[in-house]
């Protein structure tokens, strides 16, 4: 369906969540032409779809620990036991690397990664396409997971961070390649003469703004995971480096993958270098997972 194809008054209410939904991606300037071209086929599947899997799989565990005589509280529960964990005695299970995004820890563990995937990975779903983030959102929860894998492996690994702070950094991949038309005007004083209001929500959506934004999000978050990474008893740790892999992965894969405004030579150089970059780091993480002899012990018998 195109914008086109409905009435005026169909119309209107369709633009008004569709501007909302794109105010902190599309450029002011272009904003107008993205909606007039919009189709919605197909809408916004992959953050819905994995929002729910890892929903129905913290429900199932919830309900598995309770008959085990583990009760699941806002902090705690997370059944280690799981074949979906990350954990370095069974890293020869290759799927564990992904899988680790489907287990959470507590209550607040899950709501807040849904929160933030659903606020932060719809709109980017709207306008760039659900294969573009299923891509990021996935290679972002295994770079999540080989960051872990060779920084902190002494503990498990569990939780959508990986691919939650890869969203996050492809919103600031988006804001870096689209710098420029997101502050277009921002700050002309003509305009803030002519219409204040209109001044004002260009500035609060003007790049340096949603960059300011997305770190006042990102660090909190991040400190509290590291705070209980610290402080939690020895068998509810829980590692947190793979949201700095999940975020990088998100930046240097969004500069590459996300659809550009106005694609310039810096910008396509720039996305084969990060891609570049993010291939080597997964070559790296493997051939230290394969050849490092500091792991603990596996249970694997060669055939």
């Amino acid at each position: 369906m195109v914008t086109e194809d409905l009435t005026r008054e169909e119309r209107k209410p369709f633009r008004r969540v569709m501007r909302a939904a794109i105010a902190s991606i599309i450029p002011r300037r272009q904003r107008e032409d993205f909606l007039a071209n919009y189709t919605c086929c197909p809408p916004p599947i992959f953050i819905p779809l994995i929002s729910v899997a890892e929903l129905v799989v913290f429900i199932v565990y919830v309900f598995d620990l309770r008959d085990k005589g583990t009760e699941t509280t806002s902090t705690s529960g997370v059944a280690m036991y799981s074949p979906l964990v990350y954990k370095a005695t069974r890293r020869y299970e290759a799927w564990r690397f992904l899988t680790y995004m489907l287990m959470h820890q507590g209550y607040l563990h899950i709501i807040s990664n849904l929160g933030f995937q659903i606020v932060f990975g719809t709109p980017l779903e709207v306008v760039h396409k659900w294969w573009r983030v299923g891509l990021v959102y996935l290679l972002g929860v295994i770079a999540g997971g080989l960051a872990h894998s060779i920084t902190d492996h002494s503990v498990g690994l569990v939780g959508a961070s990986g691919g939650v702070y890869a969203l996050l950094g492809a919103h600031v991949a988006a804001i870096v390649i689209n710098w420029k038309e997101m502050n277009y005007k921002c700050m002309d004083p003509a305009e803030l003469e002519d219409n204040v209001c209109c001044g004002i929500s260009r500035i609060l959506l003007s790049a340096p703004v949603r960059l300011a934004i997305i770190l006042l999000l990102v660090v909190p978050d991040t400190g509290v995971a590291i705070y209980r990474r610290i402080s939690e008893p020895e068998a509810n740790k829980i590692g947190v480096t793979a949201h700095i892999g999940g975020f990088l992965a998100g930046l240097m894969l969004g500069i590459v993958i996300l659809k550009n405004v106005n694609t310039l030579t810096w910008e396509k150089n720039l996305g084969w270098v990060t891609l570049a970059v993010y291939l080597a780091f997964v070559a790296f993480c493997c051939l230290f997972n394969a050849f490092y002899d500091g792991y603990p012990e596996t249970d694997w018998k060669p055939l």
